[in-house]
This record gives structure tokens, C-alpha cells and sequence, in this order.
């Protein structure tokens, strides 16, 4: 049960990094959420990963 949480957690905090980077412009702002969405990443299971990595590229 613990780990459905943590996946679902971990998902919506992907997707409100994602989120706030499509309207953030301040760049140091960028950094943090660009940090903190690798956190989140490293959460992640292989496969679930590069699917979420090649889909979050183009915030680079």
C-alpha cells in the first residue's frame, strides 16, 4: 500500500513541477524545479523513468 502511495505522490509532484516550469522564466526559480523534479525522478522506476525523462526534455 505504501508504495502505491509514494508512486502517486511522486507522480503528481512530476506533473506539478512540469507544470510550473511551462510559465516560470526567473532562472534561478527554473533551477530549483528543475532540481526538485530530478528528486522525484531518481523516485521512479526504470522504465517509468525514461518514458518521464524524454517527455520532460524539452524544459532543458
Amino acid at each position: 500500500m505504501a508504495n502505491a502511495i509514494e508512486n502517486f505522490v511522486t507522480a503528481q509532484n512530476i506533473s506539478l513541477f512540469k507544470t510550473l516550469l511551462k510559465t516560470e522564466t526567473h532562472p534561478d526559480k527554473r533551477r530549483i524545479l528543475l532540481q526538485l523534479l530530478e528528486n522525484e525522478f531518481v523516485k521512479l522506476p526504470e522504465a517509468v523513468k525514461r518514458v518521464e525523462m524524454a517527455s520532460t526534455a524539452i524544459f532543458r
